[in-house]
């Protein structure tokens, strides 16, 4: 009797054990995953913020939204008649000095031949030496005309460059290939600088920005694998990339919620793995895969 009263208790034991196991669920690591950070879509090198070096009046749109430019297409003109007026200046003066340079040179050429008699005839005695003199120091007057003459025409020359870079800073243009993605400028309305005219989406590859937390950095190196998903769309399909850099300081965070923006962040940058065409500025989760 004592023996069945043993193993009853026994067996019951064991079920409650097996009863208590089965309410605990079991927990599977990732192992796969070496951190998980938030980031953004971004373009390489940035958005391209066009602004005017000083303030004028639009005189002229060359572009709209949407188009494709190339590095020195002109995006807009300024109110450029100052300028312009200034430049048209410049080049009648140095149409003006070189003619008078010209005709001085001319003069040169017939004063020397004319000292050059008068001296051999004063030599032979056929002439005064006055009058040999005299022919020499017209010649030394022309040759200070001459070089006066040279100054001012160099001093034109540099207002002409002056007025150029002046005329230059009054166009907009491109800095490199791009689609225009905002046009702030009206004609007839004044720019200034403090306003970008334009903004540009460079012609380069789509990159993603992501903050990697401080106590995940030994874990990720240059060339991890990654996938990547849209925080608006998770249940899309996700999107490989790659590590291509890792910053060299630590920062506070920018996104996330007042806790994560606290925390110290390293910013990292990954390339897709295929090229992709997504908005700028897209908010995403990047997942690292561990190295095995």
């Amino acid at each position: 009797m004592r023996l069945i009263v043993t193993l009853l208790g026994v067996l019951l034991l064991g079920s409650l054990m097996a009863c208590s196991d089965s309410r605990v669920p079991s927990v599977k690591k990732d192992s796969s995953l070496a951190a998980i950070a938030r980031g953004k879509i971004d373009i390489e090198g940035g958005l391209l913020n066009i602004t005017v070096p000083e303030e004028g009046i639009v005189s002229e749109i060359n572009v709209k939204v949407g188009d494709n430019i190339k590095a020195g297409d002109v995006l807009a003109k300024f109110n450029s008649e100052q300028e312009s007026l200034a430049l048209e200046l410049a080049i009648a003066q140095i149409n003006h000095s070189q003619l008078e340079l010209d005709a001085l040179k001319i003069r040169l050429k017939n004063s020397e031949q004319l000292a050059e008699r008068w001296q051999t005839a004063a030599k032979e005695g056929a002439a005064q030496q006055a009058q040999a003199d005299e022919a020499q120091q017209n010649l030394q007057q022309l040759h200070a005309e001459i070089n006066s003459t040279k100054s001012t025409l160099e001093m034109a020359n540099i207002k002409r460059k002056q007025a150029q870079h002046a005329l230059s800073l009054r166009t907009l243009r491109a800095p490199q290939d791009a689609v225009v993605a905002k046009v702030a400028a009206q004609a007839g309305i004044s720019a200034n600088s403090s306003t970008p005219s334009f903004v540009l989406l460079p012609a380069k590859p789509v990159i993603v920005r992501a903050e990697i937390n401080e106590s995940f950095i030994g874990q990720i190196q240059k060339g991890s694998a990654a996938s990547v998903s849209f925080e608006a769309t998770p249940q899309t399909a996700q999107l490989e990339a790659h590590v291509v850099y890792i910053g060299k300081m630590l920062e506070a965070g920018h996104w996330g919620d007042e806790q994560q923006q606290t925390s110290r962040v390293v910013e990292c940058i990954l390339e897709f793995d295929q090229p992709q065409h997504y908005l700028i500025g897209q908010n995403v989760m990047v997942k690292f895969h561990a190295e095995h």
